[in-house]
Parts: structure tokens; C-alpha cells; sequence
């Protein structure tokens, strides 16, 4: 049994919400949900403004003592899922007009009318923080921020404009073994079925993606491997011999609280399919388990790369 804790929060955009999917020369596309990247930005600043005075924020001293700390701690300990709209979001988006002015000289842009994608006001949403080995402390603390998020900061792009204000509704913590009993592993075959329900990273930074099959196989095995370290050592991931892809490439990007800085990276866009070829099972239930709930590869500790093995709905073609 995995121990731990798991925050649930209700969510409602008291304003609309944008987060850039694609930009085109006059049309901004929106993404249809809350990177876990942004929520977890918003509780780090509630966190950070309301239990740090001027001097420790400047010295960036939230990274090693006090309640933020455990938050930038190696191994994690603090894992979120994305912001979830309903599931016919896409279909009732509103667009906003705005002039675009370009930063360096305050003068209307080339193409200066520009069309903004967003979530409606009134929307409501809601994610997890996953917390293992938690004690409630640290699901404490989560708590307190929630409470405080938004108060003190909103969520998305374009918020000088106004957008991405929120209220929370609700929250509520439970163990972390209750939430893992809401997933419900494939039996063990020659293949793995994995549709990806967040977007999965390909490929980081300067590194291409070739879109060979056995790299690919390797890859996965080894982010499994590298979850399974981290949360139940000694535990071994299925070894694949080749994965076949039907993906929707796109690009994320998101602003990093360690880096200073903005990271993007190439995905395959949710309704993405993977077909893992299976070589050797492991301990297939416990891994594919764990997969499902934290999330598999790069950044899956911010919501990417959450996964099933039937096809949704939505995403079926």
C-alpha cells in the first residue's frame, strides 16, 4: 500500500481563462485545461508572499527552510495533476478582441488585431496535489495555500488584462491508497495500449525526436523505472520491445519557479495513441498502477503524461 495523501480542489474562473495552445498571425489558440506547472506556480506565490518577508523572497531562502520548502525537495514530494475542465470545454470557447502592441517601443504591432481563445467566466475546474509519505503536514500546508491562491494571484496568460481570476469552492484531503483504488490496470499482454489523456514528452530541449520505434520502447521503460525509484524501489518496470505511434505533435511550454526561466518541449497532444510491444511484464499491476496515477515521463510531476488503456470517448476516431 502506497502512504500518502491526496488533496482534491473545486475550482470556478470567476473570469475567462487563456493558456497559449498554438499562436497563429492574428488568432491565439487555447489550451483546454490548467497546466499542473501554473497551479502549482499559484501555490508556491501564495505560499511564498503570505509566510516569507521581503528579504528571504529576494534570497530565494522558500527553497530550503520554512513551508515551501518541500516543494523543491529531491525526491518529490509534492506531485500535481492538471486543472480539468469539463469535458466539452473545446466546443464553448469565447473570443476576445485586443489590440497586439509591440513590448519594445509601445506602438500597435503589424496585424494589431488579434483574436484571444479563452474558457469562459463561470467555469468550473478542478485538479489533485499527491503527496506520498505525507502525514497530513505537508496536505496541511496545501490546504492553507488553497485557501489563499486566489486571493493573491490568477492563473494563465494575459492577466494584466484581467483574465484567469478564480475562486476556490472546495477542498477536501484523503489517503493517497484511496485514490489509487480509482485505477484499474490492464491485464498483461504482448501489447500495452496507452492513450494519452495529458500531453506526453517526446523529446526535451536541443534533443530531437526521431520517432524510432526501440528508442522509444527505451524511453519508456526507463521514466517507469525512474517513478518506481523514486516511490517503491525494487519494484521493475515492463521491458518493451518496440512502441508503434498514432500521435498529434505539438509544442507546451511552461514557466519553471527553479529555472527562472521558460521551458518548452514537443508533446504528443492528448488523443495521442502508443501501442507498447511488451518484451517482459515486471511487476506489471504495481508499476502500470503508479504510472496511471503519477503520471509517465518528463514533467509528469505538473500533470503531464497522465495515460489510460481504454480509449475515452472523446477520444475515439
Amino acid at each position: 500500500m502506497l502512504t500518502g495523501q491526496w488533496v482534491h480542489v473545486e475550482c470556478q474562473l470567476t473570469s475567462a481563462f487563456h493558456t497559449r495552445r498554438q499562436g497563429y498571425a492574428n488568432l491565439w489558440k487555447c489550451a483546454p485545461f490548467v497546466l499542473g506547472s501554473t497551479l502549482r506556480g499559484a501555490l508556491l506565490t501564495a505560499l511564498i508572499t503570505t509566510a516569507y518577508d521581503d528579504l528571504a523572497i529576494q534570497n530565494k531562502d522558500y527553497k530550503t527552510q520554512g513551508p515551501a520548502a518541500p516543494f523543491f525537495t529531491a525526491p518529490l514530494r509534492a506531485y500535481f495533476t492538471f486543472g480539468r475542465f469539463e469535458k466539452n470545454v473545446e466546443t464553448q470557447m469565447e473570443s476576445h478582441a485586443r489590440i497586439a502592441v509591440e513590448r519594445g517601443h509601445g506602438s500597435v504591432a503589424e496585424g494589431a488585431l488579434l483574436s484571444v481563445e479563452a474558457v469562459k467566466a463561470g467555469t468550473p475546474f478542478e485538479f489533485e496535489v499527491l503527496l506520498p509519505g505525507d502525514d497530513g503536514t505537508l496536505a496541511q500546508t496545501v490546504l492553507d495555500a488553497v485557501a489563499l491562491m486566489s486571493e493573491v494571484t490568477s492563473l494563465g496568460s494575459l492577466r494584466s488584462l484581467g483574465m484567469g481570476q478564480f475562486v476556490v469552492q472546495d477542498s477536501a484531503v484523503a489517503t493517497l491508497d484511496t485514490y489509487t483504488q480509482k485505477f484499474h490496470v490492464p491485464p498483461v499482454d504482448k501489447s500495452l495500449n496507452i492513450y494519452w489523456k495529458t500531453p506526453y514528452v517526446l523529446a526535451a530541449g536541443k534533443t530531437p525526436w526521431t520517432g524510432n520505434t526501440t528508442v522509444l520502447a527505451q524511453q519508456l521503460h526507463s521514466e517507469l523505472q525512474q517513478l518506481l525509484q523514486a516511490l517503491a524501489p525494487g519494484l521493475r518496470p515492463p521491458v518493451f520491445e518496440r512502441v508503434d505511434t498514432r500521435i498529434k505533435p505539438d509544442f507546451v511550454g511552461r514557466w519553471s519557479f527553479e529555472n527562472g526561466a521558460r521551458e518548452n518541449r514537443l508533446v504528443a497532444w492528448p488523443g495521442s495513441a502508443f501501442t507498447a510491444h511488451v518484451a517482459e511484464p515486471g511487476d506489471w499491476d504495481a508499476a502500470l498502477r503508479l504510472a496511471q496515477v503519477f503520471g509517465w515521463g518528463e514533467w509528469a510531476e505538473w500533470g503531464f503524461g497522465r495515460w489510460a488503456w481504454e480509449v475515452a470517448a472523446e477520444h475515439a476516431s
